[in-house]
């Protein structure tokens, strides 16, 4: 069927699958590219994650520590020591909770979203016990160091839920590279298949079009010597296709039959002569 397709059909249509081939390459292309910022995104939502994550473990352990040296200092502490360690430990809670604040802003999975909230409100106990034994401990030594195993009780529990937090996250950073990762080298296989794909589809689009246009015109061609060298009887529609080819041979059938009539009949009116 495709034979008998005008010329201009033919190119017509090769041409229409290179453009095709060419727009499933740019989509393709485009689709990697749209899933690859996705990935970025959520790789850098992860590293934010790492980040704050990190920075509440270490604040939580640096209130304690501040607790304790208030304990240790107690009312006998320089006022350069006292103002220095409050306003380190002010600087302390104000960072772990903002930390734990960013954190809970992210767009994280809801497991981890979970552990978020779950640390909340003992994020808020413990710091509200460290801030009041930090104060009892510049005014009641005593006090402060009867109420320093209850601090350290919640510091526990705290510990035990940011180190729960910590698994989970970093879970969440290893997931989230390894599924980039996996996502790029799928990607790049699919856009390389589907290059050579359409490639090839090109290339033998090429190929078959030329070749349905140029091999009939060879024939056309030696037809056509033939009838050049006197052989009037050769019927060249006989041996092309119902294209425009074909349409060329048979109107060229027509101008050599009617030379055969005329030179028929003027050898027919010599004999008469």
């Amino acid at each position: 069927m495709f034979r008998t397709l005008p010329i201009r059909v033919r190119l017509n249509i090769s041409g229409a699958i290179a453009i095709v081939a060419v727009v499933v390459t740019a989509g393709v292309g485009l689709y990697g590219l749209v899933s690859g910022d996705q990935g970025l995104e959520r790789q850098v939502i992860a590293t934010k994650a790492i980040h704050h994550e990190m920075m509440g473990d270490m604040m939580h352990e640096g209130v304690e520590a501040d607790v304790i040296h208030a304990v240790l200092l107690g009312p006998q502490a320089l006022p350069e020591e006292h103002d220095a360690l409050v306003a380190k430990v002010a600087n302390d809670i104000s960072v772990f909770r903002n930390s734990i604040a960013k954190l809970n802003e992210l767009d994280l999975p809801v497991e981890v979203r979970g552990q978020v909230a779950a640390v909340i409100p003992i994020m808020e106990d413990y710091l509200t016990a460290g801030d009041a034994t930090v104060k009892q401990a510049f005014q009641d030594q005593a006090a402060a160091q009867a109420a320093l195993p209850g601090f350290l009780a919640k510091f526990n529990t705290l510990e035990a839920q940011m180190g729960r937090l910590g698994d989970l996250i970093q879970a969440l950073g290893q997931e989230t590279s390894q599924s980039a990762q996996q996502l790029d080298m799928l990607l790049i296989y699919i856009l390389l298949a589907v290059s050579v794909a359409t490639t090839l589809a090109m290339i033998y689009s090429a190929w078959y079009v030329t070749r349905s246009i140029s091999k009939p015109i060879e024939r056309l061609r030696g037809a056509l010597r033939d009838v050049a060298q006197g052989d009037l009887g050769i019927r060249i529609g006989e041996i092309t296709r119902d294209d425009d080819i074909g349409a060329i041979a048979r109107d060229i059938d027509v101008v050599s039959e009617r030379v055969k009539e005329a030179m028929d009949l003027q050898m027919a009116l010599r004999a008469e002569g």
